[in-house]
């Protein structure tokens, strides 16, 4: 969702598909869908050229900004943990906020809340369901992805 020239909400459409949602409030213009997209796919790689800037305005607590700017420093192809990320902005031993943090972030893939796994390094808890965590994550390493359970 845009307000203006910033984006406020990128959520998948629907846990099993791939689009996003990418739509203004009423009264605020028409909708730049295939803006949207063609920004994701620079920022995924998918295609040639520099990523555009992109303004992001997102509310949440100070807590939950403070994890979600701690996130913006995990890079492409890394991953974190929730321990470690609560250690990251001064609060040890808080894993289980961030892991609620990471829950309620609204610009999915913008704020990579995907980079964030178990200590283990298992992968668990993503809001729009761990085979799409686990795409993301083996996307950026530029893994190809088995059909094959396990």
């Amino acid at each position: 969702m845009w307000v203006g020239d910033s984006i406020i909400r990128c959520e998948f459409e629907d846990v099993a598909g791939g689009g996003f949602l990418g739509t203004r409030p009423e009264g605020e213009g028409s909708p730049d869908d295939a803006g949207a997209q063609r920004w994701i796919d620079r920022w995924q790689g998918r295609s040639d050229g520099p990523t555009p800037a992109l303004s992001v305005a997102v509310g949440g607590t100070p807590f939950q900004r403070r994890v979600w700017t701690a996130l913006l420093a995990v890079r492409r192809g890394a991953v974190t943990s929730y321990g470690r990320l609560a250690e990251s902005i001064g609060a040890p031993g808080a894993a289980r906020a961030v892991g609620a943090a990471c829950g309620a972030n609204p610009v999915a893939l913008i704020i990579p809340c995907h980079r964030v796994v178990r200590e283990s390094g298992d992968l668990n808890g993503y809001r729009w369901g761990l085979d799409r965590k686990r795409a993301l994550l083996a996307g950026e390493l530029g893994l190809e992805l088995s059909s094959a359970p396990g």
